[in-house]
């Protein structure tokens, strides 16, 4: 008898147990009744009285610009650096 019980796998004893005890608590809930909690609407709400987040030291005036976009892709930009480099020698 003391070798059965170290052949067990007893993590998988307790996976099967978890997933059971899942299961049984999803199919009381369900035969429950009316009773059970209500669950919110899919429909969309807007969210109030949050405002736009700003990052600190942000230029938040209407003139404001975005960044300005590189001209060369950051690739382009790497085989630039590399070729000064190896120029210097």
């Amino acid at each position: 008898m003391d070798g059965l019980l170290h052949r067990i796998r007893w993590d998988n004893v307790a996976r099967l147990v978890a997933v059971l005890a899942v299961v049984a608590f999803a199919v009381v809930w369900l035969r429950s009744g009316e009773d059970r909690p209500s669950v919110p609407s899919s429909v969309p709400r807007p969210v109030t009285g949050a405002a736009p987040a700003v990052l600190p030291g942000a230029d938040t005036s209407p003139n404001a610009t975005a960044a300005v976009p590189m001209s060369a892709s950051p690739t382009e930009m790497v085989r630039r650096r590399v070729t000064r480099i190896g120029d210097r020698r």
